[in-house]
């Protein structure tokens, strides 16, 4: 007989944890934070942001004018933080600066990038890689390197719901569906990457041709994120889809469950059969069955706090349905 080991992980604060499979990578929410699991290791998904570098006035030949400075922490393997904020220190072209930056590292094996303007400037570049807490003095121009590339961005925000698209990890949390940055898992900027909905979101779903997203209504969002249209006058009930073998979803919403296909279309395959009384507390499970050459969805309802998990009245009486009925 094997045995099973348990080895903790994380800490996790939400009640359910919502999972995307990317590769090799698990990324994993539960409202309060975003990890990746991968190799039975776990990291937060975002490069943690430093504090802005402490910037002090010294010796040297600066040109005269107004510099900033802000730094990043990068992992070992190049991931970048979003930018600290900035450190401005004005010089009268008689003398330089000494700056040090955040001394608590993150993460094993990580640097802090160091950033500044050039007199007057409004672009950071480069400075050099540093060792946490390391102090750094510019006494002169130095030579910079490339610009920064994470000014103006943030980590990359928790949710109720995480999904994998198009390279990009898209979060829903209340109304809004968040989005990271193309291929930048743990970037996010605030101003552009989030789609706003007059409803809580219940539902994202990723098929070959887009998203589908159920909040009020449910939508569906091309692979070019250009544009969402209406595809259904109803949302969905919060809970698991079930993947159908011809790449096509099911799930369960207040009137039925329906069969959403990859290119974006979707129908009620027990229109007009089922109607499900619900309030914010209610979720629903959606599986396929295979069973003696009969496929069948099956889908269950579960009032959250009722006397007994399996008593009358916290689930709907399974509905079964032949698939092409």
């Amino acid at each position: 007989n094997g045995q099973w080991n348990t080895v903790q992980l994380c800490p996790v604060r939400g009640a359910t944890v919502s999972y995307a499979p990317v590769g090799e990578q698990v990324f994993c929410t539960d409202g309060y934070d975003v990890w990746r699991y991968a190799g039975m290791s776990v990291v937060q998904n975002s490069v943690a942001v430093p504090q802005a570098p402490l910037v002090d006035v010294s010796t040297g030949g600066l040109p005269a004018g107004a510099y900033s400075f802000l730094c990043t922490r990068v992992r070992a393997y190049g991931e970048e933080s979003a930018a600290s904020a900035a450190t401005e220190a004005i010089l009268n072209g008689s003398s330089g600066v000494t700056v040090t930056v955040d001394n608590a590292p993150d993460w094993p094996d990580e640097r802090l990038c160091l950033y500044m303007t050039t007199a007057n400037g409004e672009v950071f570049y480069r400075v050099a890689y540093v060792n946490a807490g390391e102090t750094v003095t510019v006494a002169s121009m130095p030579d910079l390197h490339g610009a920064c590339q994470t000014t103006d961005l943030a980590p990359m925000p928790a949710g109720d719901i995480i999904r994998f698209f198009g390279g990009r990890i898209f979060t829903a949390k209340g109304p809004v569906l968040y989005s990271s940055r193309p291929y930048a898992h743990g970037l996010h900027h605030p101003e552009e990457d989030f789609f706003q909905f007059p409803q809580a979101i219940t539902k994202v779903e990723t098929v070959t041709d887009g998203m589908f997203i159920c909040a009020d209504r449910t939508w569906f969002m091309p692979s070019d994120f250009a544009s969402m249209r209406e595809v259904l006058p109803y949302g969905a009930i919060k809970g698991d889809a079930a993947r159908m073998p011809d790449g096509s979803l099911c799930w369960t919403t207040p009137r039925g469950i329906v069969q959403a296909m990859p290119g974006g279309e979707i129908r009620n395959i027990q229109e007009g059969k089922v109607k499900v009384d619900i309030d914010t507390d209610t979720t629903a499970g959606t599986t396929l069955i295979e069973r003696d050459g009969l496929q069948q969805v099956v889908s269950t309802r579960l009032v959250r706090g009722s006397n007994s998990a399996m008593g009358v009245g916290s689930f709907m009486d399974a509905q079964i349905i032949r698939k092409g009925t």
